[in-house]
């Protein structure tokens, strides 16, 4: 085999061996929450990071699944948030790993949803979905939502003037 060929199989090689994936994991908790605190010391802003509102870590979550192999968690702490969150149209995550978890209590050590529940509460209005991952043109290689009670209550108001 000659130099030039030991170089080109190389090449090939490298070109076809799958890009190294990464673990990211996103803590959402209230601000100066316990939760929030005690986030502050697991967050590195390089692998780990936290958001006050799911709202701002989905767009984060977007960014690190997109075209890439990565695992990304985004862990929500107990508590309620208002709200309805999407992910944008055409987001290539096919082979992304995206688990998004409710229920953590505070210590960040436990998920237990039924003792730290994670409410996501409805704004007024009919609502469109809770979370919207981006129509036919968004995949995941595997998606996880669990750990969450969704109210919708708060759209389900009588009018008595419109009768609906």
């Amino acid at each position: 085999m000659t130099i030039r060929s030991f170089w080109l199989s190389a090449a090939l090689l490298l070109a076809a061996a799958p890009a190294f994936a990464e673990t990211f994991t996103i803590y959402v908790a209230a601000r100066d929450s316990d939760a929030h605190k005690a986030a502050e010391k697991l967050v590195d802003d390089k692998t780990t990071f936290w958001f006050a509102k799911m709202g701002k870590a989905i767009p984060k979550a977007a960014e690190l699944v997109n075209g890439t192999s990565n695992e990304v968690r985004i862990y929500m702490a107990q508590g309620q948030e208002a709200g309805l969150f999407g992910f944008g149209n055409g987001l290539d995550g096919s082979k992304a790993k995206l688990h998004i978890l409710g229920g953590w209590c505070p210590d960040w050590k436990t998920r237990d949803p039924f003792q730290c529940p994670t409410e996501i509460i409805s704004s007024d209005g009919r609502p469109d979905a809770f979370f919207n991952f981006g129509g036919n043109k968004t995949m995941f290689n595997e998606l996880v939502l669990s750990g969450f009670i969704f109210d919708a209550a708060p759209s389900n108001k009588y009018d008595a003037k419109t009768n609906s």
